[in-house]
């Protein structure tokens, strides 16, 4: 595991060298320049020739990259153009409010989710099940900005329950948490009804009918156990999505989150904030992948032993010195 584990965190250093020359790129060669849109059209030549000297923008494309680089390995992403702060204290403050978000909206997923495709599974073809898939179509299809409209709309301007906009209290995070969990929930829903319905119809489930075991004891001991690996891949994607993705809604409902300061700093051109960013929120996901992995480990035993496999079969089937001299 120990092994594996170390190999995951090798290859995320070559995904975040991709990840990083991939954004560096695109911002470096889009059109537009940070000058102009920082100091304005009134601004010189002069102080624009000054502004690129100071953010080192004066240099080529490949040694401001491998600047970048440099920097980077030292936990310094740059100074945001337009408040001159280090752009990782202020991505740090924009993740916790995103990060509370996904967190939020990953639970509300999971118990949503989890519990509807359970149900829809055990009562397949039910009433239950249709509306569940219904919803579940709906879910997916449903744009994010869309429905954080119509939620606003509804709870907060017809009914007056729920505020519009900001997160001073408990109360403002309701509807951003449903409005970005939605989607996930539907992936979910259908992966857990999917994996359940493969798992009730084994033969250990008929065994363990054949002995009288209880009916919640067979669904959620025997079947979803065994069901839980695919669910658990899904939760990761969409958690590391969740993370990434929450800009528009973000925007929507006035939330100072990551998504919205990355938006933000594209519209001005404001590199380090952006590539800062995209960078942080591309280790996370990796991480958040990497702890999945690891769960399948401790969740499937069959999975366990394919990681202990290798060394084990090695220990059998090398003869000690010994054995050799003596062949």
């Amino acid at each position: 595991m120990a092994r594996f584990i170390l190999k995951r965190l090798l290859m995320m250093i070559l995904v975040m060298m991709g990840v990083v020359l991939l954004v560096f790129s695109m911002i470096y060669f889009s059109p537009g320049k940070p000058e102009d849109y920082i100091l304005g059209d009134m601004a010189t030549p002069a102080d624009k020739q000054a502004f690129r000297v100071e953010n080192g923008l004066d240099k080529p494309f490949i040694v401001q990259y491998f600047i970048y680089l440099k920097n980077m390995t030292k936990g310094n992403l740059g100074i945001s153009y337009t408040t001159r702060r280090p752009a990782i204290d202020e991505i740090l403050e924009r993740f916790t409010v995103t990060f509370k978000i996904s967190l939020l909206s990953i639970a509300f997923s999971i118990m949503v989710g989890i519990g509807t495709g359970v149900v829809s599974a055990v009562r397949q073809y039910s009433i239950w099940d249709n509306i569940s898939r219904v919803l579940a179509i709906a879910g997916m299809s449903m744009p994010n900005f869309w429905l954080g409209l119509m939620l606003i709309l509804l709870f907060s301007v017809v009914l007056g329950w729920l505020p519009a906009s900001g997160i001073a209290t408990w109360k403002h995070w309701i509807l951003p948490a449903i409005t970005v969990g939605s989607a996930s929930t539907a992936s979910i829903m259908r992966m857990t009804r999917s994996s359940m319905l493969e798992a009730i119809r084994q033969d250990y489930i008929r065994t363990a009918k054949a002995k009288g075991q209880k009916n919640l004891v067979i669904i959620f001991v025997h079947a979803f156990r065994n069901a839980v690996i695919p669910i658990i891949t899904i939760i990761g994607i969409n958690f590391g999505f969740l993370l990434g993705g929450a800009a528009v809604v973000e925007t929507v409902f006035a939330i100072p989150g990551l998504g919205k300061l990355i938006v933000d700093g594209i519209k001005v051109k404001n590199a380090p904030v952006v590539q800062g960013g995209i960078v942080f929120a591309a280790v996370v996901m990796s991480f958040i992948n990497l702890i999945v992995d690891v769960l399948y480990a401790y969740v499937d035993p069959r999975i366990r032993s394919q990681y202990m496999r290798p060394r084990s079969k090695r220990r059998i089937s090398e003869p000690s010195k010994g054995d050799a001299a003596n062949a």
